[in-house]
């Protein structure tokens, strides 16, 4: 099933890169090493289309790395679940607190 995961950062600098990752192995399976890397659809905008199973129950989080950095969304995972007809999108507004 197509989907669509959306960030929303609109501070996000140019020497900075968004990454996806997630509880399932199209999404790297919680290894940092296997993230995916979002990619710009317009300012403060990032987006990575992936397909997972039907019916997948999974949680999900963004990342920020610069250079050898990383800083993790803030809050509890984003819990997911894909229907096995529909295709899907999750939006999510980059929230970090600065701890």
């Amino acid at each position: 099933i197509p989907v669509r995961f959306q960030l929303r950062h609109p501070t996000l600098q140019p020497n900075q890169k968004a990454f996806l990752i997630g509880g399932l192995s199209e999404l790297g399976n919680w290894d940092q090493k296997l993230a995916l890397e979002m990619t710009s659809t317009s300012p403060g905008v990032f987006v990575r289309d992936v397909f997972v199973p039907p019916r997948a129950i999974f949680e999900f989080k963004f990342f920020i790395k610069e250079g050898g950095k990383t800083t993790w969304q803030d809050g509890e995972n984003t819990f997911a679940e894909v229907l096995a007809e529909a295709s899907a999108t999750f939006s999510v507004s980059w929230s970090h607190s600065g701890r």
